[in-house]
């Protein structure tokens, strides 16, 4: 709010009228509601209407035996800064119980690093394929992105499942890491970077975001004054 606020001198020079409304657009836009209502994707490989077109993807537990713990990472670098709100992912169930955890995690060196946040799903999957919903899970309001810095999405399931996550069906590429029983992250192909798998996250951008996008109406409207002067 600093910044909005060392900018009320420029806001009160475009006149009576035309300062109220934007000073008070640049409060509502720095409310909590304002921020609770304003979503931003800041990473998506799908085809419209989350559409992956694919049958093929980064397999989750292969069939093996014995049995081996196989975790598949995707990395993403944010368009944009702020709190998660909503993720969505082509995972889907082959074989075994119907259940998947993924990790928003944190990068360190090129490979996952802290796992910021975390989900359980139960009965989300749908049977493989990239024709399935995504799976779909909401942030609890704890988690910051920082634009362009790297993350990774990770999907991991219970050794006795069996599942995929289904490969973007536009060709996006990009780093995409496996591991096997907890161990060191991997390459999860021979070609790196390879295709990603579909996923896509959206935000709500930090308060100083939407503010100087109030300030930049501001800016404008100064311009406008003077040409008109």
């Amino acid at each position: 709010m600093l910044m909005c606020t060392n900018n009320v001198r420029g806001v009160r020079s475009l006149g009576r009228g035309a300062g109220v409304v934007v000073l008070t657009t640049i409060m509502w836009l720095t409310s909590v509601g304002a921020v609770q209502a304003e979503v931003v994707t800041v990473f998506d490989n799908y085809k419209p209407n989350f559409g992956t077109a694919t049958f093929d993807g980064q397999v989750i537990n292969p069939i093996h035996y014995p049995r081996i713990d196989r975790d598949v990472a995707n990395s993403f670098v944010p368009t944009a800064s702020g709190v998660v709100s909503d993720i969505w992912a082509t995972v889907t169930m082959v074989s075994g119980v119907n259940e998947v955890d993924l990790w928003l995690m944190s990068d360190s060196g090129g490979a996952p690093d802290h796992v910021l946040e975390m989900w359980h799903l139960t009965n989300a999957m749908g049977l493989r394929g990239g024709l399935n919903p995504p799976v779909h899970v909401e942030g609890d309001g704890s988690t910051f992105l920082e634009e362009g810095e790297q993350y990774w999405l990770v999907a991991s399931a219970p050794p006795e499942t069996v599942a995929m996550w289904m490969y973007n069906g536009v060709g996006d590429m990009g780093a995409n890491l496996m591991r096997v029983n907890s161990g060191s992250w991997a390459p999860s192909v021979g070609t790196y970077p390879a295709l990603r798998g579909a996923f896509r996250v959206d935000v709500v951008p930090e308060p100083a975001t939407l503010c100087i996008m109030a300030l930049g109406a501001v800016t404008v409207l100064r311009r406008r004054r003077r040409r008109t002067a």
